[in-house]
């Protein structure tokens, strides 16, 4: 078991809280549950599960139903509460006998791990796009702007040389700076790469929350998007985000208009950690009616966000660590 990763990490063991992700490419379709079913045998427990992709088709919505019905069959005292990234998907899940809370993915993030440097290096590219380099990212839609940063996973040579003929006035900054070897951008250079640039690009048109969105945001970038199904728009309606329709020029258009106005850093920041912290507030006291209802007077009141936060339901950690209670 110690061996193994995974997503998220365990609140309470007694009684058993965790709070982990549905990744079906992984394995993990009911996340802790999937990953360490043995720590849910025989006794009464709450999975809070966040969602990687939308989940309003009916096609992954069935699947989902199909995935409880069968846990449940297998073990009735674990009990899964979806954390819904859009009003839609809660309707959809509460109307299919599934308990939600309204609780967009990006809400958990670890906001520490993300912010501007102190020293803000010369801001030489006018747009960051963090995605992977795949069609659904729609990177074309970055094709006008003459000076574009892309940051992205690791990929196959044919993909990246690819990806470099059709956006030939890009820096491909996870080859370019390292003799063009791939190298993973984390942390502290991580954000530091992002702040050479001026504004942070949401390009797909559906997946999941798109946990960049926020990231920019946290590391003090305003975003350009485009309109997309699957609750990253959740912490983008203000005044520090753009929407405009997915096409090349008024990308480009968008992102001159915000780099000019010049925002500030700070503002940006403390805006969407302003709208993070009012979901959270949201999201424990739902949690805790939800942890009444399973326990009674034997489950906890849990009285803040962080035991949530540090279950570090965004990162894969070694089993190890999942396992450690972060309920103090």
């Amino acid at each position: 078991m110690g061996q193994h990763w995974t997503y998220g990490g365990v609140i309470s063991l007694d009684p058993l809280i965790v709070m982990s992700k549905r990744i079906m490419s992984m394995g993990t379709p009911l996340g802790l549950l999937s990953a360490s079913p043995n720590l849910f045998d025989g006794r009464p427990s709450i999975s809070f599960l966040t969602l990687s992709w939308s989940h309003e088709s009916p096609k992954l919505l069935q699947k989902l139903v199909s995935d409880v019905q069968i846990s449940k069959a297998a073990n009735p005292l674990a009990e899964i509460v979806m954390c819904a990234n859009t009003d839609r998907e809660h309707e959809l899940f509460e109307s299919s006998g599934i308990p939600s809370i309204l609780a967009n993915e990006n809400s958990f993030c670890e906001l520490a791990r993300y912010n501007f440097p102190e020293e803000r290096p010369a801001s030489d590219f006018d747009a960051v796009y963090v995605a992977s380099l795949h069609e659904r990212k729609r990177h074309f839609l970055a094709n006008r702007i003459p000076n574009l940063l892309c940051l992205y996973d690791k990929a196959p040579t044919e993909t990246v040389d690819m990806f470099r003929d059709r956006l030939p006035f890009a820096a491909f900054g996870n080859h370019d700076w390292n003799d063009d070897q791939y190298e993973r951008l984390f942390g502290a250079k991580l954000n530091e790469t992002m702040a050479r640039a001026h504004v942070g690009l949401c390009l797909s048109a559906s997946e999941g929350a798109m946990r960049v969105s926020v990231e920019y945001q946290l590391c003090g970038l305003p975003v350009v998007t485009t309109p997309s199904k699957g609750g990253r728009d959740r912490y983008l309606q203000h005044e520090f985000a753009k929407y405009v329709d997915p096409n090349p020029e008024e990308v480009a258009e968008a992102v001159q208009r915000l780099k000019n106005r010049g925002l500030s850093p700070k503002d940006i920041r403390q805006n969407v950690i302003d709208l993070i912290e009012r979901d959270r507030d949201h999201f424990v006291r739902e949690a805790n009616k939800h942890i009444d209802r399973v326990f009674g007077a034997q489950g906890p009141q849990i009285s803040g966000f962080d035991p949530f936060e540090r279950t570090a339901s965004q990162r894969m950690r070694p089993m190890a660590e999942v396992l450690k209670p972060t309920l103090a």
